[in-house]
């Protein structure tokens, strides 16, 4: 059974200003809160047959829409999100978008990837 909680106006307006500073991968352009999803994504395109291209298993964060307007690392630190990172990976085909539109660079000491968006 879901608890039903009633807030002040004061407990409504502090969960608005959270709200407001989440971090920017977690709102879409225009300031709206989507969702998220395991998911690959593409690194790399390689030239040679015999080798397999690059993908990184990411959290995909998406727009109200349901398509990916930015990533993160993925956190898999317990048995439940590894299974939930599986059951996405199969269920999703890997995301080309930021290879499309920009371009990764491997960053030393910290040893993760770095996107940079392309100008069109």
């Amino acid at each position: 059974m879901i608890k039903e909680e009633t807030y002040t106006n004061e407990q409504v307006q502090d969960i608005l200003d959270d709200i407001k500073d989440l971090p920017e991968n977690y709102m879409d352009d225009e300031g709206i809160i989507g969702t998220w999803r395991y998911g690959h994504i593409l690194i790399y395109k390689t030239k040679e047959e015999e080798e397999e291209d690059v993908y990184e298993l990411v959290e995909l964060y998406l727009d109200g829409e349901g398509n990916p307007h930015n990533w993160g690392p993925a956190f898999l630190g317990t048995v439940e999100s590894l299974r939930m990172a599986l059951k996405d990976a199969e269920e999703f085909p890997p995301v080309t978008k930021f290879y499309d539109e920009g371009k990764f660079e491997w960053e030393d000491p910290s040893g993760g990837w770095v996107w940079t968006k392309q100008k069109k």
